[in-house]
C-alpha cells in the first residue's frame, strides 16, 4: 500500500502506544522506523507514577519504593508515594511491538528512514507514502518537527549500561560542577544504568563525563568495560496539534526539563493523539493535565539555572519535609 489514514514516523514508546490505541480499527496505519529494532534510544529507563496507567509488565521491569539522594556529603532516603519502575527501552519496545503485531490494520517498516515530508505524503526508502494524518514520533531530532519549523530546547544525557546486579535507586546532585543537572543509578533486571543528565548551556559534555566517572568510582561501580552512550533530550514544548500533523514524545518536546523524564510524556501523547484521530472533538484531557504539571515543575528551574547553589538547599529541604505526611 502507498496510501494510509495514519503514518507514524519512529517506533519508540509514543509511536507504538499510538498504534496500539488505533489497532483493530478501520484506520490504516503505517509505522516507519529507521532502525531495525524497537526502542533503540539512549535512556535511563526510569518510569514514575505519571505513567502509572500504562502497561509495563513486571517481567521486564523492576519496582522500587524508595531512593537514596546524595546532597554534598549527606545522603537521604526518600520514600515514593507510588513506586518507581525501571525498564530497558529495547525490551519495552519489543513488548509494545508484540502488542500490535497481530493487528491487521497496522504495517511496520523497519530499517527505513523518512527523508522528506510533503504536504500530504512522506518519502521513505525511495518511496512516497500518502497520509490523512501524520504523527511525528521520531525523537528529539524529529524530521517532522523540523518540517513544522519549531525551535527545540535540548538537554543531554550520558549513560553506561553496566552488567551488574544492583538494588538501590540513587540520585546525586552536584551544583558546583553540574549546575541544575544530576547523576543517577537505575537498577534493571540483569543490569544497571548509571548516567548524568545536564544542560549543555551550563555544563560542557567532557565535564559531565568526568563527574559521572568520578561518581561511579566513588560508588565502586566498575564501568570501564561499558560503552558510554549519549543522547539529546528535547524539552522545548511548542505544541502537539498542527492541522493533520501531530507531534508526540520527544518530537513534541514533552520530557520534563527538570529531570529529563520522557517515557510518561511519550505514552500519554501517543494515546491522546490516537483518541484525537478517532474522535476529532476529543479534548485531550490527560495531555492537558500533563502539560500543566510540566509547566509547574519547570517554573522554578529558571531560578536554579541562575542560582544553582540553591539546589543543595532545595534538595535538603525536600528530603527533610518528606519525613512528614
Amino acid at each position: 500500500m502507498k496510501e494510509y489514514d495514519v503514518i507514524i514516523t519512529g517506533a519508540g514508546s509514543a509511536a507504538l502506544e499510538c498504534a496500539a490505541n488505533l489497532s483493530n480499527s478501520g484506520i490504516s496505519v503505517l509505522i516507519v522506523e529507521k532502525d531495525n529494532e524497537f526502542g533503540n534510544k539512549v535512556c535511563g529507563g526510569g518510569v514514575t507514577y505519571l505513567a502509572g496507567g500504562y502497561d509495563i509488565p513486571d517481567t521486564i521491569s523492576r519496582s522500587f519504593s524508595s531512593t537514596k539522594v546524595f546532597v554534598n556529603r549527606k545522603n537521604y532516603v526518600i520514600d515514593f508515594k507510588k513506586p518507581l519502575k525501571t525498564v530497558l527501552r529495547r525490551e519495552f519496545g519489543d513488548y509494545q511491538h508484540k502488542v500490535i503485531s497481530k493487528s491487521r490494520n497496522i504495517n511496520v517498516l523497519t530499517g527505513t528512514e523518512v527523508t522528506e515530508i510533503k504536504r500530504n505524503s512522506v518519502i521513505a526508502g525511495g518511496c512516497e507514502y500518502f497520509f490523512k494524518y501524520l504523527v511525528g514520533a521520531d525523537g528529539s531530532d524529529s524530521i517532522v518537527r523540523k518540517y513544522l519549523g519549531l525551535r527545540s530546547d535540548f538537554c543531554y544525557g550520558l549513560t553506561y549500561t553496566v552488567r551488574q546486579r544492583y538494588d538501590d535507586v540513587i540520585w546525586k546532585v552536584d551544583p558546583e560542577r553540574l549546575k541544575t543537572g544530576y547523576l543517577w543509578v537505575f537498577p534493571h533486571v540483569e543490569t544497571m544504568n548509571a548516567g548524568v543528565y545536564f544542560n549543555s548551556k551550563l555544563v560542557k559534555p567532557d565535564v559531565a563525563k568526568a563527574v559521572l566517572n568520578d561518581f561511579l568510582t566513588d560508588m565502586e561501580i566498575d564501568y570501564t568495560s561499558s560503552e558510554l552512550k549519549g543522547g539529546r533530550i528535547n524539552c522545548g514544548y511548542r505544541g502537539m496539534f498542527f492541522g493533520n500533523i501531530f507531534l508526540a514524545g520527544d518530537a513534541a518536546g514533552l520530557p520534563l526539563k527538570t529531570t529529563g523524564e520522557g517515557i510518561a510524556g511519550a505514552l500519554i501523547s501517543g494515546r491522546e493523539i490516537a483518541k484525537k484521530i478517532m474522535d476529532p472533538e476529543y479534548k485531550t484531557i490527560e495531555m492537558k493535565q500533563y502539560l500543566k504539571l510540566k509547566r509547574k515543575r519547570e517554573l522554578p528551574l529558571n531560578i536554579l539555572e541562575t542560582f544553582p547553589f540553591l539546589q543543595n538547599t532545595a534538595f535538603r529541604l525536600y528530603a527533610s519535609l518528606k519525613k512528614y505526611k
